[in-house]
């Protein structure tokens, strides 16, 4: 498998982009043909339920109650009534805010390692009534640390 396809943000990516232009292609294919539209919509459903129902089915082995499987049995239940349309979006929408939601959370990572990278290595501590320095991890609890403007 490529690693394009196991990096989330970028697989969610891909799928997400893939689902809208899929999408619009249905639409508009509706205009000729609504068998046409019917197929293109639900290869929708089912690319972007696919990546939905894997999730689905570790959260049920684990016990666990996730969105996905409402968004599963919510997708499953509108291609079993023929609503394939309601599939589409609702998978599609799931993927794309799933695609937002780790994109966010990679910039978030990103923001908060530069700003750990900015932390100092040594702290001014007052000991005795005189400003001491000290690495980071050797202050004790309840010393009064000093913060200065600029450092």
């Amino acid at each position: 498998m490529s690693e394009v396809w196991r990096d989330p943000l970028e697989r969610r990516k891909r799928i997400a982009v893939a689902g809208g232009v899929l999408i619009a292609m249905g639409l508009v294919a509706g205009w000729w043909s609504e068998v046409l539209s019917d197929v293109v919509l639900a290869a929708v459903a089912l690319v972007a339920g696919g990546e939905i129902g894997v999730r689905a089915w570790r959260a049920l082995r684990w016990r666990q109650v996730w969105s996905e499987r409402q968004v599963t049995v919510a997708a499953a239940g509108a291609l079993v009534l023929g609503e394939v349309w309601e599939a589409a979006a609702v998978t599609w929408l799931f993927v794309l805010g799933g695609w937002l939601e780790a994109r966010t959370l990679s910039g978030t990572r990103r923001a908060v390692a530069r700003l750990l990278e900015t932390a100092p290595a040594t702290a001014v501590v007052v000991r005795g009534g005189e400003q001491v320095e000290v690495a980071v991890g050797e202050g004790g609890a309840g010393e009064l640390v000093l913060v200065k403007p600029g450092m």
